[in-house]
C-alpha cells in the first residue's frame, strides 16, 4: 500500500502561481497556524515512517521557509496548534497532552 503524504503550498502573488515547502514535504500536518502574515508554525509527522514521531517547525517569512523547533521519538503526536502571539502557544497531543510554548 503507497502511503499518502501532505504537501503545504504557499503563495505571494494571491494564488496565481504556488511553491510547495520543501522543508514540509512528507509530512504528515496536523497543525498550522499563522499569527500574522509572516509568523506562523506547523505540527506533524514525517513519513515515511520515521522516529521522529511529532515534530514543530516555525516559520518568519511566511512559509517560504521552516525551521525545526522541536522532535521527538516518543509516543505521543501533536494534533494541533494554538498561539495568541508569537511568545505565547500551545501545542494539543495525543491522549489529552497540552504543550506550552513560550518565548525564553
Amino acid at each position: 500500500m503507497e502511503e499518502e503524504y501532505a504537501n503545504v503550498f504557499g503563495s505571494s502573488d494571491g494564488g496565481v502561481t504556488w511553491t510547495r515547502s520543501d522543508t514540509l514535504h512528507h509530512m504528515h500536518i496536523t497543525g498550522l497556524q499563522f499569527i500574522d502574515r509572516y509568523m506562523g508554525w506547523a505540527a506533524g509527522m514525517r513519513f515515511p515512517s520515521s522516529s521522529e514521531r511529532s515534530n514543530l517547525y516555525f516559520s518568519t517569512d511566511g512559509g517560504r521557509t521552516w525551521e525545526s523547533q522541536f522532535s521527538s521519538e516518543e509516543e505521543f503526536v501533536f494534533t494541533d496548534l494554538f498561539f495568541t502571539d508569537a511568545e505565547h502557544g500551545w501545542a494539543l497531543g495525543w491522549s489529552g497532552a497540552i504543550y506550552a510554548y513560550r518565548v525564553p
